[in-house]
Formats: structure tokens, C-alpha cells, sequence
């Protein structure tokens, strides 16, 4: 049971620890499906949903050790400030998203983030990709909006929308 003094710090601590992890958990799919060759694609993703799998078993086994020290729970935050640095300083090492770059008009910065990641001719072949794929969604404009929340798809975002409300209600931390 924690003290009243400390609910409100503590809450909104897991609250902006959960938005961070929540964004990094759908971010980080994205990116890695974005820049990785289509061989390793899959690959990629997997070995990223396997890191948060390893992540909560380590946060347990260290939740674990930790329990029945004086002042566990905030050793128990505090643990987590560590792999959260590492990540923050790594990110430095992550080449900018190439099709971002390319939608800024900055292709040649888009090339040598793609260089990084194969050959010359690897990145010419992805920026022409990100081009085209680019028009495609201008000419279709603000329909695929419009058809996420057309009638056929309201059942589908209904049950989406009510799974992830349920799952936050219930508190279910373990989305593996």
C-alpha cells in the first residue's frame, strides 16, 4: 500500500511511463518495417517483439530481487531509469526515417541513411519506392481516412476500440 502523500507522483509516473512505452511499442514497429530491407523485415519486427518479451521477464526476475528491500517499490522505478537511458542514448545512433526525409525534400540526407543500411543501388531502388508510393497516397488524398471510418469498418474499429479500453480497465500489463 503506498502513502497518500506519494499516489499522485506515483500515478502519473506510471501513467507517463506507460504513454512512453505505448508509443515506443507501436513507433518502433513502424520504423523498423519502414527502413529494413523486405527480406529482413519480418525478422526485424520479431526480434523487436521478443525484446519487449525479454524486458518483461527481466523487469520481473529484477522486481523480484528487489522485493522486501527498504523502500523496494521506488528501487523498483528506479531500475527501470537504466535500460530508459540506454535506449535514449541509442537513439541517437538511429538514422532519421529516410521517407520522412524525402517527404521534407531532403533525399540526399534519405540516401545516406539508406547507404547505411545497404549499397548505392539498395537506396536509389528505396527512395524511387518512397516516391512513388508518396503520389499514390496524394492522388488518393484523404480517402483512406475517410474509409477507415466508412460503414463496412465500423464494426472492425468497434472491436478494436473496446478490446483495448477492456484491456487498460482490467490493467492488464502483460501484452505479450
Amino acid at each position: 500500500m503506498l502513502p497518500s502523500s506519494i499516489g499522485i507522483p506515483f500515478y502519473s509516473s506510471v501513467l507517463s511511463g506507460g504513454l512512453a512505452v505505448g508509443a515506443s511499442s507501436v513507433v518502433g514497429p513502424m520504423y523498423i518495417a519502414e527502413i529494413s530491407p523486405s527480406r529482413w523485415r519480418g525478422r526485424f519486427v520479431a526480434f523487436f517483439q521478443f525484446n519487449i518479451v525479454l524486458g518483461i521477464v527481466l523487469a520481473y526476475f529484477s522486481n523480484y530481487w528487489i522485493h522486501g528491500i527498504a523502500h523496494d517499490w521506488q528501487w523498483m522505478l528506479g531500475v527501470e531509469a537504466i535500460p530508459a537511458i540506454a535506449f535514449a542514448l541509442l537513439l541517437y545512433t538511429v538514422p532519421e526515417s529516410p521517407r520522412w526525409l524525402i517527404q521534407k525534400g531532403n533525399e540526399r540526407q534519405a540516401m545516406i541513411a539508406l547507404e547505411r543500411i545497404g549499397n548505392r543501388e539498395y537506396a536509389l531502388a528505396e527512395c524511387a519506392g518512397y516516391r512513388e508510393s508518396d503520389a499514390e497516397a496524394k492522388k488518393h488524398g484523404k480517402g483512406a481516412v475517410k474509409q477507415l471510418f466508412s460503414k463496412k469498418m465500423r464494426l472492425v474499429l468497434s472491436i478494436g476500440l473496446v478490446i483495448a479500453v477492456f484491456q487498460q480497465l482490467v490493467r492488464n500489463q502483460c501484452h505479450i
